[in-house]
């Protein structure tokens, strides 16, 4: 009689172990959270380079290039303007490379070898751009960037015409000058973490309606979408905007345009549910 008595007691002890209990029963949602901010600094990145195969006239000309810069800009009265200059870059001039193909590149102008190389990289900062209306944000860029370039500064490519259409609010600035960003990231992040939160939440309480229970609290957040490990790692939606977050520039806080800058934030969470 003992033995059918044993028996029963290991079914019973498996039965109980193969029921998950009410801790292990959740939710995991995917959510993504966005907010817009507007870019409130200008930045504006150039170069001052001479190069010379008199390694005195090098030395000469760019000093006085850099002196030139600096002061005209000074010179312009722009309110909460910032100045950086980086390490000087020196160096010998090597052998034309030429084209992909061989041959010389349409106007390229290679330093005749052994010439000696100065460079040394320039960038304006404006603070409280947000504040001003895209018009005068548009004539200051176009203000320092003609001020620059007169003084021997190369403002990465950025010519007569891309200024002008600047000017007429026909874009411009696509040539790597000029940049909008957001100053205050950790702001927009936290901002947009707390919508993915809110999102996953929401989410979340309406699987848990469907299934007959409630939304507990939360167990466990992961940066980023679900894993391969979860059962959600097949969802195509998912894997789209994955791959789209992969393809983003990767400072998400700078723009070349005005326009708004979308901070996104994605987050699984997963939540206890409660059922009767």
């Amino acid at each position: 009689m003992k033995q059918p008595l044993k028996l029963i007691a290991v079914l019973t002890l498996l039965v109980t172990m193969a029921l998950p209990t009410l801790a292990e029963q959740t939710v995991t949602v995917s959510a993504v959270g966005e907010v817009k901010v507007k870019p409130d600094t200008l930045v504006l990145s150039g170069e001052i380079s001479e190069t010379n195969e008199k390694m005195k006239d090098a030395v000469t000309g760019f000093n006085d290039t850099r002196r030139r810069a600096l002061a005209a800009v000074k010179e312009l009265g722009v309110e909460n303007l910032e100045i950086t200059t980086s390490a000087l870059s020196v160096g010998i001039a090597g052998a034309p490379q030429g084209g992909p193909f061989g041959g010389v590149v349409p106007g390229d102008q290679p330093a005749t070898p052994g010439a000696l190389q100065i460079s040394q990289s320039v960038t304006l900062t404006v603070k409280g751009i947000d504040k001003m209306e895209e018009k005068a944000v548009i004539d200051l860029v176009v203000k320092l960037l003609a001020g620059v370039k007169e003084a021997g500064v190369d403002m990465n490519s950025m010519d007569a015409q891309n200024m002008m259409m600047m000017q007429m609010g026909m874009g411009g600035g696509g040539g790597g000058a000029a940049t909008f960003k957001v100053s205050d990231p950790i702001a927009a992040h936290k901002a947009a973490t707390k919508a993915a939160v809110e999102k996953a939440r929401a989410d979340a309480a309406y699987l848990a309606e469907l299934a007959g229970g409630k939304l507990g609290p939360v167990v466990r957040i992961s940066d980023g979408m679900m894993s391969a490990g979860d059962d959600s790692a097949a969802n195509p939606y998912m894997m789209i905007w994955g791959a789209m977050l992969d393809g983003e520039q990767s400072d998400p806080y700078t723009n070349t345009t005005l326009d708004e800058i979308t901070v996104a934030r994605p987050l699984s969470v997963s939540f206890q549910l409660i059922t009767e």
